[in-house]
Parts: C-alpha cells; structure tokens; sequence
C-alpha cells in the first residue's frame, strides 16, 4: 500500500517539533516537505546548515512521520542567467539535503508563472539544460529529481516530458509527481478521464507521488477545494494506475482543511480497495 501524506505547509509554517507534530496528530504517516515554506527560520535552501537538517530529521523522526518528497520549486524556464544559477544551485543544494534526511527524492517545477506557446519553446531548452546537471547530481547521491507539471507551465504534456526524458538519455533519477488536477482547467473537465490517464499510462513507474484535491467550479466559474470526493475530479483513473506506481510512492493530500483530515485519510486509502476496474496500463517509456 502507498503511504497517505500530506503537504506539510497545509499546517503553516512552525518549527520543525510543532510541524511534525501537527502532522502526526492529523493521521497522516509521511508528507511532502517544501522548508522555506513550513519551517520558520529556514528560509533560503542555500543557507540550510547541517544543524539544520539535524533538527528536521530528529523531529520527523521522534514523532513517526516520513518525508517522502523535497519540494524545491524553482522556474527552471528563466531567461535571466543569474536566476537559472540560482535555481540549479537550489536543487543541487536540495538534492543534498534529501540525501541527508533520507529522502527518496526532491520535485521542482518547470516554470513558475503562465507561459505563452512561444515562452514554453524558448524555455525548453533551458530547462533541459538544467535537468540534466541536476540528474547527474541526483544519481551520484542515490535521489530521484523529479517533476511536477502544470498546465500553465513550460513542461505541461506527455509529449513535453517525452522530450525531457530524452534529453536525459532515459536516466532513471528523472522522475514525475504527478499532480493531476494542475493538468485540468474548468474547459478541459469533460476530458480529464482522457488526459489524466494519458499521463499514467506512460509514466506510472517514473511516478514519486501523487497530488491529490477535489474541488468544484461554481457557476462564477470560481475555484473552489472541497474534501475528496465530494467534487468535480474523477478518481477513477488514479485508482486503476495505483498497481503500476512504486510502492514507496506516497499520496499527497494537498489544499488539506485540518478538520478533514481523518475523511480525507479514509478516503485516501479507499482509493487502494480492490476494486475490478481498468485494464492493465501500457508502459511505452516508464521503464
């Protein structure tokens, strides 16, 4: 069974005992950890000290909650020089990190704001180059790099991340968290059976985890998160990839209302019921 995680910043920013703490009273066992993010004091990855990583990985420790997932989000896509410096030297720094605490693998972004077609095309490039030097790094620290894929961003399709992957010559450390409502807009819903599965059916094994939030659109057209299941997202092809990820593959609960929290573990783990459904997804590039 996949670990049932959770976004750690859905509990605000705090120490890391009063964190890890929040986290293991609300059920969940392991969580995505972006530092800046949920622990105060900690700011800037690249003034991470190893005292640092010390207290993290005793307060996760003592209360039983894993880190499955570094989230390093960086605008891989920048034209400006000096901020893609910046962001290679922040996931290489967070890929150290990782291998300190034990964890599996960091996720970063492609871009960090809306691109246009021509703005993905310009930035492909520069993210690619980025990639592969923070895929080497990974593999000499035993971490997967990994990304997460928006719609809005550079890297926003199967055929996209096909491209990455082969300018990376298919390296195994070049993973994929899997967020599939940031692949769907208000337009796209009626298809999101199609496109979700577009993605599982090609990549489930290079998968790290799975984002996972339910919302609906209200008739201003305004998003709005509700707990799982209660919403506009169709689970089902989530359910029918869980045999074909890794096991160690968490579920991330994201957008988390902290009095949900127990409704949304249950049905979290529901989600890995037997239940007869989907055939067995082809794999043309996971391996």
């Amino acid at each position: 069974m996949n670990p049932i995680g959770v976004r750690a910043y859905d509990f605000g920013k705090s120490d890391p005992e009063t964190l890890a703490s929040r986290i293991a009273e609300a059920g969940f066992e392991t969580c995505q950890l972006v530092i800046p993010r949920s622990i105060s004091g900690m700011d800037d990855m690249l003034k991470l000290t190893g005292g640092d990583i010390e207290r993290i990985a005793r307060a996760f420790s003592y209360e039983n909650v894993g880190i499955s997932v570094l989230g390093a989000p960086q605008d891989l896509s920048s034209p400006d020089p000096g901020q893609s410096e910046r962001a290679l030297a922040t996931e290489l720094r967070a890929i150290e990190c990782a291998q300190a605490l034990g964890v599996p693998a960091i996720v970063s972004q492609t871009s960090l704001a809306a691109l246009s077609p021509e703005q993905r095309r310009e930035g492909f490039p520069r993210v690619a180059q980025i990639v592969r030097r923070a895929v080497r790094y990974a593999a000499a620290h035993d971490v997967k790099f990994t990304i997460e894929c928006f719609k809005p961003h550079c890297v926003n399709s199967p055929e996209m991340f096909d491209q990455l992957l082969d300018a990376v010559d298919g390296d195994s450390h070049l993973g994929l968290v899997l967020d599939p409502a940031n692949l769907l807009s208000r337009s796209t819903l009626p298809r999101q059976k199609e496109i979700i599965s577009s993605w599982l059916s090609h990549f489930a094994p290079r998968i790290a985890a799975i984002h996972l939030k339910d919302f609906t659109y209200g008739k201003d057209g305004k998003y709005e998160p509700v707990p799982l299941g209660k919403g506009q997202f169709d689970f089902a092809p989530v359910r029918a990839a869980l045999r074909r990820i890794p096991d160690w593959a968490p579920l991330i609960r994201e957008e988390l209302a902290p009095d949900d929290s127990w409704t949304d573990i249950c049905f979290m783990k529901s989600l890995e019921e037997p239940q007869g459904e989907g055939a067995a997804l082809s794999d043309p590039k996971g391996a």
